[in-house]
């Protein structure tokens, strides 16, 4: 991939920290890794609704009460959205029917407690950014922003996440981006294919930010797991969300959201259109 275009698409206001985002029907649904709300932005009228995760749901919360909801897919009428198990209380699964608006609660510790003595890695390296559901399994992208750089995808089989699953880790070498090392922020499965991004951070601690240092776009082959190539699509912006907004025989379209680390209320979503 050599050629690109990425714009900025929308300005929403109400909301910031935007970490990750589906598309669908006219409607992105946004989750902030600050806030305890999902998202809903209608392309139509161009509204934006917010639903309460749990009771006194707040925004802009502090590090260490944030439940640090970093990622999100969703699978017939449901949105699917997870914690990063970067502290002992980021370990939240929340399920939210995108008809009735139900919401309801699953514990991930012991999930993310055997991904962490599978993978035989410190606890302070775990941190699951991105998801995607591929038929019954999940994979999990962990971002590797700690001491080593630790890049991988879990993927979880079983009938559950939360006491009957197993799971399988394969690693990956990301590039760097100007000497940052790069760490998965998200994914989407497109056909056969997985669509990611990786961001580059002056820090090698999960939970601290540190200077933004760039994106970059992906693909791995999901059959084989092996990176097929890497493009750098900004060095001073840091993308945490992404999903497929248009598709045709010769091209792709995503959106982006972005989280500029600034604490403000307000999210940026860009549109990037890569060649098949």
């Amino acid at each position: 991939m050599n050629k690109f275009v990425l714009e900025l698409f929308l300005h929403i206001a109400g909301f910031g920290s935007a970490s990750g985002l589906v598309y669908n029907e006219n409607q992105l649904a946004v989750v902030s890794d600050a806030d305890d709300y999902l998202y809903t932005y209608s392309m139509v009228d161009h509204k934006l609704h917010s639903l309460p995760l749990k009771d006194n749901a707040g925004q802009q919360l502090e590090k260490k009460i944030k439940p640090d909801y970093e990622a999100i897919t969703k699978s017939g009428d449901y949105y699917y959205i997870f914690a990063s198990g970067s502290k002992e209380q980021r370990t939240d699964f929340v399920s939210v029917n995108a008809k009735t608006k139900e919401v309801v609660h699953q514990d991930l510790s012991n999930l993310y407690e055997n991904i962490v003595a599978f993978h035989e890695m410190d606890a302070k390296e775990l941190n699951i950014e991105g998801v995607v559901k591929d038929g019954a399994d999940w994979l999990l992208f962990n971002r590797g922003n700690g001491k080593h750089g630790l890049n991988f995808i879990a993927t979880v089989q079983g009938n559950n996440l939360v006491d009957d699953f197993n799971v399988v880790i394969d690693p990956f070498k990301l590039p760097k981006i100007d000497g940052e090392q790069t760490g998965f922020s998200d994914a989407v499965l497109v056909g056969k294919n997985i669509y990611f991004l990786a961001t580059a951070e002056g820090s090698k601690d999960v939970v601290a930010d540190g200077n933004i240092g760039g994106s970059l776009l992906g693909c791995i082959d999901l059959k084989k797991m092996k990176l097929k190539w890497t493009k750098v699509i900004s060095k001073t912006q840091k993308f945490e969300g992404i999903t497929v907004f248009e598709e045709s025989k010769k091209k792709l379209s995503f959106l982006l959201c972005e989280d500029p680390d600034n604490g403000a209320t307000t999210s940026d979503i860009y549109k990037i259109t890569i060649k098949k």
